[in-house]
């Protein structure tokens, strides 16, 4: 029988969703210089670890559980773009995840 995305289900793609809008505005950020590296660094600590508590919970919804193994998987690669000049990710020279790419995928 075909999943029908409840309210509750679709709580953690938005706050994934949420999530790597927010480091992508962080990196916009630290691209004009309204950040420090140091601000960077915890400000990207933090966010990761918001990503973590979120891959922690168990979901019931089998897509849910599908995205969380996913970004388990790939969880060391998802805010790797915050330590890489936008130029070398916008070519795709930077190892790791791009969030602008899962944002898309998320969009769908």
């Amino acid at each position: 029988m075909g999943e029908r995305a409840t309210r509750a289900a679709a709580q953690f793609p938005g706050q994934v969703k949420t999530l790597l809008q927010q480091a992508l505005l962080l990196g916009d950020r630290f691209e004009r210089q309204e950040v420090t590296p140091h601000g960077l660094a915890v400000a990207t600590g933090r966010l990761e670890a918001a990503m973590d508590r979120l891959l922690d919970k168990n979901y019931r919804t089998a897509s849910n559980e599908r995205l969380a193994k996913h970004l388990r998987q790939q969880r060391e690669y998802l805010f790797t773009f915050l330590g890489c000049p936008r130029e070398l990710v916008k070519r795709g020279n930077c190892r790791g995840f791009s969030g602008s790419a899962f944002l898309a995928m998320l969009n769908g």
